[in-house]
Formats: C-alpha cells, structure tokens, sequence
C-alpha cells in the first residue's frame, strides 16, 4: 500500500503516522521499518528499498520524508532527476505488496498540477493533517498545561497560544520549558519563557510609528536587532501590516462598521479597532505614502545601494513626516 501524508502540523503528521505504523507493524525495529530523507538522498536510492522484500517479518514500512517535489510551495520544491522519475513511474505500475510506502510532504498544499503528483495520488492514499480551529488550539493548550502539571494564572493559556503561532510542536517545547519554572505562571512572567511573535512585535512596532511614539518605536527596533531578527523580513511584515491598514482605512471612508469590516477582511475585530482608534493620527494618504517608501526601502536594499539596518531605522526616524 502507499500512503501520502500531507499538512503544515510536523507534530500532527509524526502522530498519525506513529499510530498506522503502529498498527500495521507492531512492534517496529531494524529489520521492518527503514527512513529516507529526501534531502540528503535521491528518491531512485528509497524506491530501490521499497523493491527489496522485508527479512523476519510479513511486511515492512518505507518513509521518504521531505518529498517536497510533490510541495505547491516553490522554495521548498526540488525536482527529480530522470533516474529519480523512472524509478517513481517503474514504482507506481509495479508496487511491491508487502511494502508499507509512505509519502511525507510539510507543506499544507500539494502541487495539483504536477504530473508526479497526479500519479500518486491514483495509487495512494492520501492523508491530509488538517490545521485545527482557533477553539481547538485553545484546548489543545490547556491539555498540554495539564499534561506537564504547569499551574497558571488568568488569560495565560490564550496568551500562550497566540505567542507559539499555531504550532502544535513549538507549544510542547515550550510548556516543557515552563514546567521546570516550577511556579505558577502568570501574564507577568509569561515573557521570561515564551516570547512574542515576530509579527505581533512588527503590529506593535507599527502602532507605536501610527501614534508618533518615536522613542519607543527606535527602542523596540533595537530590541528586535539585539535578538537578530533579520531588518529584510521586519520590512517585509510591516509591509503586510500597511497594506491592510490601507484596506481597513479605504473601507472606514466607505462609512462601513468595525464589524463589516472585520467579516470583509477576514481579520480579527481588534485589529480593526486597532485601525478605527489610528484615524485620529494618520490620513489614508499618508498610509499609502509609507507603504510606497517601505516598497522603495526594499528595493534599495535588496539592490545593494543601502544598507538594510541603516535603512530600516532611517525609516522609522522618518515615518510620517
């Protein structure tokens, strides 16, 4: 049989993986079970495995992790050699039975165009690791909480939730890190152990430039440095953040309310709020005005004519002047 598991949760998918391999096999050992990663070997070298029957036992189970030429997302994508694709078509027509073949793409799309993709997915059997919705992060959170017996305070589980992103694996490293605290954790001291996300730390950033709080601004940009975040991808994240404040702005001249709005858009209520409360310190034009500088920064410095720390902090120096 082949399987192909597919989705942006690598904890999610390693679980769902571990409970078929389990089933199928049992007891797991050298002799049923062999992994390949696709990164560091060719696709020919794995399917070869796969042809090869197993020694002690009825069955065994092959992994090819990374098969990201079966990924939508480009920069992941590696394409396969013509060894690579006979081997896969030589494969497909002439499956061996007592081979358990398994199929693993981090990514949460599969290329639906590409042939490779077409053909096994006529053969296989095709697994997707779902994201879970907002409410079921949340309980997910409190059942880690519990599990690793970390006591806590009001609003820190929600807190801690949006701080690890959405990221089922990120979440339990992190409340490993917080049961060794040995306290109870509250909002206060949350920031010792969990740090805020880059994109949360860029809405602030941009908030504090919105309401000309300057000194802070250059204070939290020497924060993010100190931290080594990368200036190019700050510049790239509030670009993300003016080109909605941008919409959200063109929609409040359009008489629309918060609550409009935010079932438009798409986005959480607060960040419209957010915006309406902006109103007061920044014109639509001038929005638009700084999202154009902020295109200009990048070009700049991606053509190598300014230095990205110099031009990031000139542009906060200079925002909305």
């Amino acid at each position: 049989m082949i399987y192909l598991l597919f989705g942006a949760q690598d904890l999610m998918i390693k679980n769902r993986l571990n409970k078929m391999l389990n089933e199928q096999l049992g007891t797991i050992d050298d002799f049923n079970y062999v992994r390949f990663n696709l990164d560091s070997v060719t696709l020919e070298e794995a399917l070869f495995e796969c042809t090869l029957m197993p020694l002690g036992s009825d069955t065994k189970a092959v992994i090819i992790d990374n098969a990201n030429f079966l990924s939508s997302e480009k920069s992941k994508k590696r394409p396969l050699t013509k060894e690579d694709e006979k081997a896969l078509n030589d494969y497909l027509n002439h499956p061996n039975e007592q081979c358990q073949l398994y199929f693993i793409v981090h990514s949460p799309n599969l290329d639906e165009k590409n042939t490779n993709t077409k053909k096994i997915k006529e053969k296989a059997k095709v697994i997707e690791s779902v994201n879970p919705t907002n409410q079921e992060w949340l309980n997910y959170g409190y059942k880690l909480f519990e599990k690793y017996q970390v006591s806590y305070g009001r609003g820190v589980v929600e807190e801690f939730v949006n701080r690890t992103n959405n990221d089922a694996l990120l979440m339990t490293n992190e409340v490993k890190k917080l049961a060794l605290y040995g306290k109870r954790i509250t909002l206060d001291n949350l920031d010792l152990f969990v740090s805020k996300p880059l994109d949360d730390k860029v809405l602030n950033l941009l908030n504090l430039l919105l309401t000309k709080n300057k000194r802070k601004a250059l204070m939290m940009y020497n924060d993010l440095m100190i931290k080594n975040n990368e200036p190019v991808a700050i510049i790239s994240l509030l670009a993300t953040q003016l080109r909605l404040m941008c919409d959200i702005f063109a929609l409040i001249n359009e008489n629309m309310s918060q609550e409009e709005i935010s079932h438009i858009l798409k986005i959480h209520p607060y960040r419209v709020k957010l915006a309406f409360d902006n109103t007061r310190f920044i014109s639509y034009e001038t929005l638009k005005s700084e999202l154009e500088k902020l295109y200009q920064l990048d070009y700049s410095i991606k053509s190598g004519q300014v230095d990205r720390f110099f031009g990031l902090e000139m542009y906060i120096l200079n925002f909305n002047e």
